[in-house]
């Protein structure tokens, strides 16, 4: 008797090339994030150890000394300081766990709705088809990448879409734009305007005909639920909490807020340039072409059946959400990435998981046609070759390094108080949150995401008291980044660097002079021109 064992064929072992690219492109992106886990004291990035302590101070504000007790100001919006600041409930939490929780924020949401999207259609799919999904919207959410809460916000659209209870799809639609808005201001009709899209999306031939428009209550309600949440939810709540404030129902427009249009725009963003070598426009339209592609080919081949009500219902929110974030990439301080195009990132998800039965169809089971094939094998690879653009070890200085400029540090600081002088960290406030630096008399003033803020505004009236602070010396000793006063012309971000010089580096040289230089830490001590 002779066993003939099945050899694969060529289209089956490309297929799980195809899926081994996907897995491989995921572990590999997971080990960025989780490879910035570590006890190192000192900021990992440009402004990371002052986020580790903008999100300390909803729950963790019992860790810092003050000199009025009054309450700390952060500049921090209060989605971020809810969804990364809980950690510090939990008591002496170091600074290795909060790492920790801020590599599982900037990952797990984003494989949870990839969850969310296709787990209605898993009894059609396989369960690794299902894996597939939440791996590849992983990593198609990562080329913004895109802010955790919004991620969030989407999740609950899509559980609520999803259900058949019209009362708590509501309440989560409404809790998502309340999410939103509470996070970014141009965030707040995301919300309404992807629920009203994917339930007008369900409906088989939806119609404005008289018997037929009862259909479209459920896409309306839900949409009018996020306009509730987003825009009118966040004055009652104000008006709850400040009784006395006349403010009317309106959008309520925060320092950050209205900071944001005062801000400069730099349109050359949106084209090649030193910042962001292929420009916004140009990597957009490489990251969207393979979903355009294969959503096109779906409804030419009428695979996905929708009507023209619904073809509205898709391109305007599409529309709207394409120039919000073409805009505001090119903000100073934006457009080195594509994070501010993420409505439109996760408009393009939604699109994809709600068809993605019918792609996976396409993925297994095609015969003679190759281009189909091709379509989605490219819709699924291309966010690997993104994620594998970048990714270094993390090298640190040694413990006796860290160890010596820590005492440093604190040896400055105690006799700067002692002599009743105050010390402003502007930078590295991490070190005062987890206590590797004791007894500091917290000054939250002038940090410097806070300056350099103000600065893109380009708002002098906002610098009045902090440039009178430098010009009485207020302050004994300054931590800072260390302070360069070149100008700077063909270097990545060179606008956001020249702005910042003019604004705050020259008028602190003016007043102070480095006393301690660590190169190797970017980190610099200041104390008063005598």
């Amino acid at each position: 008797m002779i066993i003939q064992i099945k050899e694969p064929t060529l289209k089956e072992f490309f297929r799980k090339i195809v899926i081994t690219s996907v897995i491989f492109g995921t572990l590999f992106s997971l080990g960025q994030l989780f490879n910035q886990i570590t006890h190192y004291p000192f900021s990992l990035g440009w402004s990371e150890g002052n986020r580790l302590w903008d999100y300390s101070i909803k729950y963790g504000s019992n860790r810092y000394i003050t000199y009025d007790g009054n309450p700390i100001y952060a500049f921090l919006d209060k989605g971020r300081a809810l969804v990364w600041g809980w950690i510090y409930l939990i008591p002496n939490i170091g600074i290795w766990g909060v790492r920790f929780w801020d590599a599982v924020i900037k990952s797990f949401p984003y494989f949870g709705l990839g969850l969310a999207l296709v787990w209605p259609q898993r009894r059609n799919i396989s369960k690794s088809s299902v894996i597939l999904f939440a791996l590849w919207t992983f990593l198609f959410i990562r080329q913004g990448p895109i802010h955790t809460p919004l991620v969030i916000s989407a999740i609950f659209i899509v559980i609520s879409v999803s259900i058949k209870n019209v009362g708590l799809s509501i309440i989560l639609i409404i809790a998502s734009a309340y999410l939103a808005e509470m996070t970014r201001f141009n965030w707040t009709y995301a919300p309404g305007l992807w629920a009203g899209m994917l339930a007008l999306l369900q409906i088989n031939n939806p119609s404005l005909v008289k018997n037929e428009a009862k259909k479209l209550f459920r896409p309306l309600i839900f949409g009018l639920a996020g306009y509730f949440g987003g825009q009118i939810l966040p004055t009652i709540i104000d008006k709850i909490n400040n009784p006395e404030s006349e403010k009317s129902i309106e959008v309520i427009y925060d320092f950050q807020k209205s900071m944001v249009f005062k801000q400069i725009l730099l349109w050359d963003r949106w084209l090649p340039n030193l910042t962001y070598g292929p420009g916004i426009i140009l990597s957009l339209f490489i990251v969207a072409l393979p979903v355009a592609i294969v959503l096109i080919y779906l409804f030419r081949s009428k695979k996905w059946q929708i009507n023209w009500l619904q073809f509205i219902g898709v391109a305007i929110p599409g529309l709207a959400f394409l120039i919000v974030g073409l805009i505001a990439s090119v903000k100073i301080g934006g457009g080195g990435d594509l994070h501010n195009m993420d409505m439109f990132l996760i408009f393009l998800v939604l699109l994809i998981g709600i068809n993605w039965t019918k792609i996976w169809e396409i993925f297994l089971n095609f015969q003679n046609r190759l281009y189909p094939f091709l379509f989605v094998t490219i819709l699924l690879v291309f966010p690997v070759f993104f994620s594998l653009r970048s990714g270094t070890p993390l090298i640190l200085p040694n413990d006796y390094r860290v160890d010596e400029v820590l005492q440093i540090i604190q040896n400055e600081a105690d006799e700067k108080q002692l002599n009743g002088g105050e010390v402003l960290f502007m930078d590295q406030r991490q070190l005062i949150t987890f206590d590797y630096i004791k007894n500091v008399v917290l000054v939250d003033d002038y940090d410097k995401k806070v300056l350099i803020n103000r600065t893109f505004a380009n708002d002098p009236e906002r610098f009045a008291i902090f440039y009178e602070d430098l010009s009485n010396q207020r302050f004994s000793l300054i931590l800072s980044n260390i302070l360069k006063d070149d100008l700077q012309y063909d270097n990545p971000f060179s606008e956001e660097n020249n702005y910042w010089v003019e604004a705050v580096v020259l008028p602190i040289l003016e007043y102070y002079r480095p006393s301690f230089t660590f190169e190797d830490l970017d980190i610099q001590l200041l104390v008063p021109i005598k």
